[in-house]
């Protein structure tokens, strides 16, 4: 089967197949470095490409995938004073990213500022109300699991609830 498909392949002098086999056969010898260098150029030529992709993934699954404009933009912490760090988005400040519900309120956070940068790492956070301060995380009903960013369960699966208390100082 496979003989006589590469036998109809090549059947026609002229056609594409035989010209490239004809092609190889006669020149790639002399002609390897070129060759070489071509296929290399290629390599990177296509890691180029993919790169630019991999870099830019996050910012094209935020917001065409998620719906999530805030996923490609700062968010920042505003002071009493009108000083504005922006904050990074790691553990710490992940929630603020996640959930507009703990956006453009009072709270306090404990947090360091990257040197030389300017932008702020978020440590713990407590919401306040009324002067008092709220512990704020998530709950989940199902499994007795608190966490402090939005997410599902990783146990049941479930949507946490978000939950605060007052904090007992």
């Amino acid at each position: 089967m496979l003989k006589s498909y590469l036998e109809s392949l090549f059947a026609d002098p002229y056609g594409t197949p035989a010209m490239v086999r004809r092609l190889l056969l006669e020149q790639a010898a002399g002609q390897w470095r070129r060759y070489a260098l071509a296929f290399g150029m290629m390599v990177v030529a296509a890691g180029a490409t993919a790169l630019g992709a991999y870099l830019i993934g996050d910012v094209i699954n935020q917001a065409y995938v998620h719906k999530n404009l805030v996923g490609i933009f700062w968010l920042a912490l505003v002071t009493a004073e009108e000083k504005v760090y922006p904050i990074i988005k790691d553990d710490g400040g992940r929630r603020f990213f996640k959930d507009e519900r703990l956006r453009n309120r009072a709270v306090r956070i404990t947090g360091k500022l990257v040197a030389n940068a300017g932008l702020l790492q978020v440590v713990s956070m407590v919401g306040l109300k009324g002067g008092k301060a709220y512990d704020v995380y998530y709950w989940c009903d199902i499994c007795a699991i608190k966490r402090y960013e939005m997410m599902l369960c990783e146990c049941c699966g479930a949507e946490m609830e978000l939950k605060e208390e007052p904090v007992d100082k």
